[in-house]
């Protein structure tokens, strides 16, 4: 249509019925025209390298949206299991840094407690242990009991702990631990014969006891086997000796100066004992 007009606009001018303008505004519309034309079959020529560039950066943001998200994640943090905040190394606002350490925390239920048997213990543990017999142990903890198990012992001694390093494992009252806490422990040996219950008060030493034989002091070396803690809360010590049979007095008051063949007094209470 536009190259009619334009040779119209030829007719008329060759006539003298058109000015030269008027010609010249139909040359000028058929060129757009034209131009309009090859900037379309450039473009349906380029589309394909058009639109690999968009799917480029169609793919690059995409990749940069995942990278916000995982930059998203990464500010908050998520611990691997549940546990205790022992300690906090930052504050709100800090900086920090990839490696940096932000906080400590344990799994409070798998701690253990370490605890010093003392050496006098060592052989009848080491025995109960390679025998498969359970060792088991408890404590007070905010007047709660706390049960614990021997697991092991420790591969080393040493030379100022004056006992082997007896390592428990918790079986009832983990939630009432903390880390570095200190406890005292009480465990329970096997089951021992022929032993005698004494009061702490009888032992002179770490094994010399006495007993009473014609209103005199004999002295007796014994075999210290372990403590025993009764009912009420009294505790006693455990002993062992050939010497001593059913029957014989064992001297239970503390004297300071006692001695072999020390003539002494017995006395009765009340009720004849």
């Amino acid at each position: 249509m536009t190259r009619k007009s334009l040779e119209r606009r030829r007719r008329l001018k060759k006539q003298r019925l058109s000015s030269q303008s008027s010609l010249e505004e139909a040359q000028q519309a058929v060129e757009r025209q034209m131009l309009t034309i090859t900037n379309r079959r450039l473009d349906i020529q380029s589309h394909k390298a058009r639109l690999a560039q968009l799917q480029a950066k169609r793919t690059r943001a995409l990749a940069m949206r995942e990278l916000a998200r995982l930059e998203l994640a990464r500010t908050q943090i998520k611990a691997p299991f549940t546990g205790i905040i022992a300690k906090v190394a930052v504050a709100v606002g800090d900086r920090v840094r990839s490696g940096d350490a932000l906080l400590s925390v344990y799994d409070n239920t798998t701690l253990e407690v370490r605890a010093q048997i003392p050496s006098r213990y060592q052989g009848t543990v080491l025995d109960a242990l390679a025998a498969g017999y359970q060792l088991k142990a408890h404590t007070q903890l905010n007047k709660k009991t706390i049960r614990l198990q021997l697991d092991r012992v420790s591969g080393q001694i040493n030379p100022d702990s004056g006992g082997i390093e007896g390592i428990f494992r918790v079986k009832k009252g983990t939630h009432l631990l903390r880390l570095g806490q200190f406890l005292t422990l009480t465990m329970s040996l096997p089951r021992q014969a022929r032993v005698v219950a004494l009061p702490f008060e009888a032992v002179y030493g770490t094994n010399r006891i006495y007993k009473l034989k014609d209103g005199r002091m004999k002295r007796l070396t014994v075999e210290r086997v372990g403590e025993q803690v009764t009912a009420d809360g009294k505790s006693h010590i455990l002993v062992r000796s050939s010497k001593l049979q059913q029957g014989d007095q064992v001297i239970i008051t503390q004297l300071p100066n006692a001695m072999e063949g020390l003539k002494v007094r017995l006395a009765f209470k009340n009720e004849g004992k």
